[in-house]
This record gives structure tokens, C-alpha cells and sequence, in this order.
């Protein structure tokens, strides 16, 4: 199985993807704060999908110092080939 790397984000949030409020789709949460949808990514193509899609996202990140993972919630920064829109 493929393991997200390199994600770099544009905008972090500190809310935590279990805090989200649950939507019918076990893979999408909400966020009450900012009104948006959060989108659950396991692998590089989903997460692709999702930076393609403008969507914010919750990764899981394996920590290089302990080799424990986490989830972060936020936008991510898209690879060189997706266009920007304002």
C-alpha cells in the first residue's frame, strides 16, 4: 500500500479530525468553524483527488522523530502541476 509523503500544507488546522462533527460518509467530516468539509485521504491518489478538488484534508503523518503517526488536519499545498485559481 502507497504512504503519503511530502504533504506539505498551506494551512494547518488545529482541530483534530476526531473533534469534526460526522457527516453519512465515514471518509468526510465537517468543520463548524470554517464551514467546510474535511476529507479523509489514505492514499497518494486520494489525496491528489482532493488537492485537485480544493478540498481540506486529514492525512495521517509518520513522525521521523518517533516513528508514531498523527493526523493533520488542513488545505494541503499542491504538487507544481495543479493551477492555482483565485
Amino acid at each position: 500500500m502507497s504512504e503519503i509523503r511530502n504533504c506539505e500544507f498551506r494551512f494547518k488546522c488545529p482541530k483534530l479530525w476526531e473533534s469534526l462533527d460526522l457527516t453519512e460518509d465515514d471518509a468526510v467530516r465537517f468543520c463548524g468553524q470554517c464551514n467546510r468539509t474535511v476529507h479523509y485521504c489514505k492514499t497518494p491518489l486520494q489525496l491528489h483527488a482532493a488537492i485537485v478538488a480544493n478540498q481540506c484534508v486529514a492525512v495521517e503523518i509518520q513522525d521521523s522523530v518517533d516513528s508514531e503517526s498523527r493526523t493533520m488536519v488542513g488545505e494541503p499545498l499542491g504538487p507544481p502541476y495543479v493551477v492555482e485559481r483565485e
